[in-house]
């Protein structure tokens, strides 16, 4: 029951984030930068995968790195989409990364937006199915 538990409540959060990108993108303002808008879409892949890895019973350890979480998912078993790789690089502005470095080169952010859509869908279906419906 714990691990719906978790599953749960890292799913929530990551809508959350996707949302809060989406906001920020959808409403330009000289206070919100690139890197706030990119800061949420990895929160959101982060969490949308250690949603995944909960459901399944896998712990996570604290940790931002998306690559590292989707192995470690990779080594459990669990499914992930093909596209995954291709949201690694977004692990650069996680919370450690938002204070290093300015990027003025945001080219994949709406493949990115993209790709982490369909990474919501494809968690919102075990969410569902966790549900009963």
């Amino acid at each position: 029951m714990e691990r719906l538990k978790q599953f749960v409540i890292f799913y929530r959060k990551a809508r959350t984030d996707l949302a809060m990108a989406r906001l920020a993108q959808a409403n330009p303002s000289d206070e919100i930068d690139n890197e706030a808008i990119l800061f949420h879409l990895q929160q959101a892949v982060e969490k949308f995968l250690k949603s995944l890895l909960s459901f399944h019973g896998v712990a996570t350890e604290k940790t931002h790195d998306i690559e590292a979480i989707a192995k470690k998912g990779k080594a459990s078993q669990i499914e992930l989409p093909l596209y995954i790789e291709e949201l690694y690089d977004l692990s650069e502005y996680a919370v450690e990364g938002r204070y290093g470095q300015i990027h003025d080169d945001i080219e994949n952010i709406d493949i990115y937006f993209e790709r982490i859509e369909s990474l919501k869908c494809f968690v919102e279906e075990i969410h569902n199915q966790s549900q009963g419906g």
